[in-house]
């Protein structure tokens, strides 16, 4: 249960953080790349609550 809390709150974060933080004020490289890390944190927190709730633990 807890697997599946801790990877939906981290697809919840990542998601916010694509729509609501404004990359392009911050440095060159999360201008480049922080919405494809946000995006990459979202669909790992996917698979791990998904992950979680399919084992059972």
């Amino acid at each position: 249960m807890a697997g599946v809390i801790c990877g939906a709150g981290l697809a919840l974060v990542s998601v916010l953080a694509i729509l609501l933080y404004p990359f392009s004020k911050k440095g060159e490289f999360m201008q480049r790349y922080g919405r494809v890390i946000a995006l990459g944190c979202a669909v790992g927190g996917i698979i791990i609550a998904l992950l979680f709730a399919w084992v059972g633990l």
